[in-house]
């Protein structure tokens, strides 16, 4: 018997492959600078951490809230987690499961898109802005038919892209004021990035169910259209570039790290 997952998902390790320009080698393993002998702990926070954002000396933390009790929120530090502050998301807004934060480096505004954690019916989740630091929010959820699972903002215009956790990938060009449905085609699942160097560029890892393939999938044309660029036999849950935006990284479920080096048409 082949080892599992949770959920009964076999591991697997995919063979080095090509396709679209990207050239995938073996997995990789995840590395630490002392191979994780050494941590440091920072701070302990009342729930789960689940999102974690830089903007400048700050650092925002966004946690798996599980009950209706306490207000749901984000913390706001220092870097290194010292003393930080709770920011509520505002009155009625409880057990939130903070899955995504994202920054508009032009205008300074914060996105927060949450699960309610026992999906009441009706089921219409927020979706958050602040344009004070994280210090109050406001919901611009507005259309959004679900949860928002990841966001980012393109840089050089602050749209706004909010990918949900199976409605599809939303637009927004005025903030989340308004919100443009995903077009028809193939797109990310679960993870979302821009590429740094040619902001109209998306790059999205895609889950697979069944004999649906997951993979890696790219967007060439602002998320209007995808196409597969490798690794369509297991779900890619998170991508990431280097600093020089030369080569990608894409974390697969069940089966560990994959690079490849990013071709220029890419």
């Amino acid at each position: 018997m082949p080892a599992t997952c949770p959920y009964n998902i076999p591991v697997v390790a995919l063979p080095p492959q090509q396709v679209n320009g990207f050239s995938w080698g073996p997995p990789i393993r995840p590395l630490s600078r002392d191979e994780g002998k050494n941590w440091t702990h920072l701070h302990t926070f009342p729930e789960p951490v689940i999102s974690l954002l830089v903007v400048g000396q700050h650092l925002y933390v966004g946690l798996a809230w599980s009950d209706h009790m306490q207000p749901s929120g984000v913390f706001k530090s220092n870097l290194g987690a010292g003393n930080p502050a709770f920011h509520a998301f505002g009155p009625g807004h409880t057990g939130l499961i903070v899955w995504t934060l994202a920054h508009d480096p032009l205008s300074g505004e914060l996105y927060a898109g949450t699960e309610i954690f026992d999906h009441p019916k009706p089921y219409h989740p927020p979706f958050f802005r602040s344009n004070n630091g994280g210090v109050t929010w406001a919901n611009v959820a507005g259309t959004l038919p679900w949860h928002v699972i990841r966001a980012a903002v393109r840089p050089t215009d602050g749209y706004v892209y909010a990918l949900t956790e199976g409605a599809g990938l939303f637009g927004s060009a005025d903030k989340g004021t308004t919100w443009l449905p995903p077009s028809p085609a193939d797109s990310p699942s679960i993870c979302l990035l821009i590429h740094p160097k040619k902001p109209k560029h998306l790059i999205g890892g895609k889950q697979k169910t069944g004999p649906v393939g997951g993979g890696v999938l790219l967007s060439k044309d602002e998320g209007k259209a995808f196409s597969s660029i490798g690794l369509g036999p297991v779900t890619v849950s998170g991508v990431a570039v280097n600093g020089s935006a030369t080569r990608l990284y894409a974390v697969a479920y069940a089966s560990g790290i994959y690079t490849s080096p990013i071709p220029a048409s890419a």
